[in-house]
């Protein structure tokens, strides 16, 4: 009896043993599906960062690209004009040089009038002779109209000089241009290496996108119309010079 009694005892004390180790792994159980939830919501916060950060890298990288592209189109359009204005100068400095011989010429012809009006009265030897002072004024009379007409180059020539200024600063305006193009360029290059680097929440990446709406651009027509405009006025000053 005293036998039976210690088993039930010890029976007894293992079962309570047994209970209290339950109830820490039920308690151990507990936490563990706490902190699996924690875990859960972490990921799907994760995930939701994740692709938060992957949309505004996209954007980034579609601004970008349009930036690149409007970019090279800029430069493009720089170098035209920058060749449309080397040809202006040379045929600017065509021009003067023609200009200077034709008013070295007329310069020559109105001294020489001077000087024939200078000459005496001679008394005409042959009848050959008469006709020689109507062609001498037939030659002079050319030589007025001709002065004439070189005045009219020489306003012309003023204008395509005043083209000329307005080419320079259109050609300023696309450098400043450019330069800022290149400068948004490069903070779109590191808002974009951010983006890949770190995952933003939801503020910074609504930040990045209204900052990438925020930016002004100028449009490109501006520059086709300028470039078209240059490449129309080209060809009639040029006839208007020779």
């Amino acid at each position: 009896m005293d036998k039976y009694e210690e088993n039930i005892l010890r029976l007894n004390k293992k079962i309570r043993d047994l209970i209290t180790q339950l109830d820490n792994l039920d308690t151990k159980n507990r936490k563990l599906q706490q902190e699996n939830a924690v875990l859960v919501d972490d990921v799907a916060n994760f995930r939701v960062l994740h692709g938060l950060a992957e949309e505004g890298r996209l954007r980034c990288k579609a601004v970008l690209e349009k930036e690149i592209a409007r970019n090279a189109d800029q430069y493009e359009a720089h170098a035209l004009l920058k060749k449309r204005y080397n040809e202006l100068i040379h045929e600017y400095v065509a021009q003067n040089q023609k200009l200077k011989f034709y008013e070295q010429s007329a310069k020559e012809a109105k001294q020489s009038r001077a000087k024939r009006k200078q000459v005496p009265v001679e008394i005409i030897g042959k009848l050959s002779d008469i006709e020689k002072p109507k062609a001498m004024e037939n030659k002079a009379t050319s030589l007025e109209n001709r002065c004439s007409a070189l005045e009219k180059e020489l306003y012309k020539a003023y204008s395509t000089i005043d083209d000329l200024e307005f080419e320079l600063e259109s050609i300023d305006h696309l450098e400043e241009t450019t330069e800022r193009l290149e400068r948004q360029v490069k903070n779109l290059k590191a808002q974009l290496d951010v983006c890949r680097c770190e995952p933003p929440t939801p503020d910074s990446a609504n930040s990045v996108t209204s900052s990438l709406n925020q930016t002004t651009f100028y449009p490109f027509e501006i520059v086709k119309t300028t470039q078209l405009s240059t490449t129309e006025e080209g060809p009639e000053v040029s006839k208007a010079l020779l």
